[in-house]
């Protein structure tokens, strides 16, 4: 491939497309193992709800938090036929709770934690700050910043990613359905730190 990003992870991309399966996955290979304790960043990578995308949105974003000193984590969730909203909610919210359990053992510091979402990522990273059907709803402390690049905010047919919306809620979803995800109708004073 000609004038590839420096970045790219083309095993890795391999490994996303063909042989990781759907469903929940908390990776931990880009924690900082130095004793040290450290910030954290969870990443959820996109891929309109059809694939997790690490290798351009993940694994680089995470090496490039490393050489920072934040130690980041890549949530692979469910997609295609199980990405049915909030399955993949569900799972970021799984693997932020096994980072905060775990935070001793990984020398993270659990406060203020951020997420960090891509395109469809984005959506979830943003759901994820909502109270109403985000972290508040599992329990979880509200992350300290979003951080959301490209992301898919509106489940609006007029305005949405089609084929992220179809994967998240069906292609011919009421409205009450589509809403339950719409990001602009959940923020509220409240919300993490955006950017």
């Amino acid at each position: 491939m000609q004038n590839r990003p420096p970045d790219l992870d083309v095993k890795q991309s391999i490994k996303d497309v063909f042989f990781t399966k759907n469903g929940y996955k908390l990776v931990t290979d880009h924690v900082i193992r130095d004793g040290k304790n450290h910030p954290c960043a969870i990443l959820v990578p996109g891929g309109g709800y059809s694939m997790v995308c690490s290798f351009i949105e993940g694994v680089p974003v995470a090496r490039k938090l490393n050489a920072m000193g934040i130690s980041a984590f890549i949530v692979y969730y469910r997609v295609r036929k199980k990405a049915v909203f909030p399955n993949p909610m569900d799972d970021l919210a799984r693997g932020v709770r096994e980072v905060l359990d775990n935070a001793e053992a990984w020398h993270v510091d659990p406060e203020n934690y951020s997420v960090w979402g891509s395109s469809a990522g984005g959506h979830l990273a943003a759901s994820f700050g909502t109270d109403n059907i985000g972290y508040k709803q599992y329990g979880l402390p509200k992350p300290g910043a979003l951080v959301l690049s490209y992301p898919v905010i509106t489940m609006d047919p007029q305005y949405t990613h089609a084929g992220t919306r179809d994967n998240l809620v069906g292609r011919n979803a009421p409205v009450q359905m589509w809403s339950s995800a719409n990001i602009p109708w959940h923020v509220y004073p409240g919300y993490p730190d955006t950017f």
